[in-house]
C-alpha cells in the first residue's frame, strides 16, 4: 500500500507542477500524460533511468529541481525496501517451481560429485547455480522481447526496432543499465512500467543468489571436513561433553552440529 501511495502522490505532484515533460497534456501516441508520469516513477525506482523523460525540459527553476531531487531520494529509500522483499519472495517462488526440475536434471551429476574431491564438488555447485541464474536471465529477456514485439505489431507507431534491437533493449532493462541510446516508442511505456520493476527485482534476486552460493560453498567445505575427519583421541575429547571418557550418541550428534556450525557451543 505504501508503494501505491507513493506512485499516486508522486503522480499528483508532477502533474500539478504542469511539467510538459513529466506529465504532458493530452495523448502522446495513445499514451495519456499521467501514464508518462507513472512510467517515469517506475524507471526512477528501478534505477533504470533511460533518460527519455527530461526533468528540466520545462525549466530548471530551483523549486522544480528541489522537488525532483527529493523525489529521487524517497524513491531510493522505497526501492531498497521493496526490492529486498520482492527478491526474497521471488527466490522462494522461482525455486519452488523450478528447483525440482533443475535438481532432477543434475541429480546424477551431483551424486557423482559427492565422491569427488572438494574442488570438484565446489565447481559442480557453482556450475549448477550459474546455469540456474542464466536460465532465469534468458527466459526473462526472451519474455520481454516477445511481449515488446507483440506491442509493436498491435500498435500504430512506426517502430524501426528489429528482433536484436528489442532484445538489446530488454537486456538494458533487466540489468538496470538503461543507456538511453534507443528512441523509446510510446506504446512500450505501459509495459515498461512493470518490466523495469521486474528487471530490478531480478538484479536483486541475482545478488541474493550469489550470497546464498557463498553460504552453500561454506557448508560444503564444513561437511567435507567433518566427513573426512578421522577418529582419534583428540576427536573423542573434543566431543566428550561430560569428560567421562565415553562418547555417546548424543555427544557425537552435538559435536557434529557444532563442527558443521549448525549450532553454537553456547546453545
Amino acid at each position: 500500500m505504501g508503494v501505491l501511495a507513493f506512485y499516486f502522490v508522486s503522480t499528483v505532484v508532477f502533474c500539478g507542477m504542469r511539467d510538459e515533460s513529466l506529465c504532458p497534456r493530452g495523448m502522446q501516441e495513445g499514451v495519456p500524460g499521467w501514464a508518462t508520469t507513472v512510467y517515469f516513477i517506475s524507471t526512477t525506482i528501478s534505477t533504470v533511468g533511460y533518460g527519455d523523460v527530461n526533468v528540466t525540459q520545462s525549466g530548471s527553476e530551483p523549486w522544480r529541481v528541489f522537488i525532483v531531487t527529493l523525489f529521487m531520494i524517497l524513491a531510493m529509500v522505497i526501492a531498497v525496501t521493496i526490492f529486498s522483499q520482492l527478491a526474497t519472495s521471488t527466490v522462494e517462488l522461482t525455486r519452488g517451481y523450478t528447483s525440482p526440475y533443475i535438481a532432477s536434471l543434475f541429480k546424477r551429476f551431483k551424486n557423482i560429485a559427492d565422491t569427488k574431491p572438494l574442488w570438484y564438488q565446489l565447481r559442480t555447485v557453482k556450475l549448477i547455480r550459474l546455469f540456474e541464474l542464466s536460465l532465469y536471465f534468458v527466459l526473462l529477456n526472451l519474455c520481454g522481447t516477445f511481449v515488446a514485439r507483440i506491442i509493436f505489431a498491435a500498435g500504430s507507431e512506426d517502430v524501426d526496432w528489429n528482433w536484436m534491437t528489442t532484445f538489446y533493449w530488454s537486456v538494458q532493462t533487466t540489468t538496470t543499465i538503461g543507456y538511453g541510446d534507443l528512441n523509446m516508442p510510446y506504446s512500450l511505456r505501459w509495459f515498461n512500467i512493470f518490466y523495469t520493476i521486474i528487471g530490478t527485482t531480478f538484479a536483486a534476486n541475482l545478488l541474493g543468489n550469489l550470497a546464498d552460493l557463498k553460504n552453500e560453498i561454506q557448508n560444503i567445505r564444513r561437511f567435507y571436513v567433518w566427513k573426512n575427519r578421522e577418529v582419534s583421541m583428540r576427536l573423542i575429547e573434543d566431543m566428550n561433553g561430560d569428560d567421562d571418557g565415553h562418547l555417546d550418541a548424543y555427544e557425537f550428534l552435538i559435536g557434529s552440529l557444532i563442527t558443521l556450525e549448525k549450532i553454537q557451543k553456547d546453545d
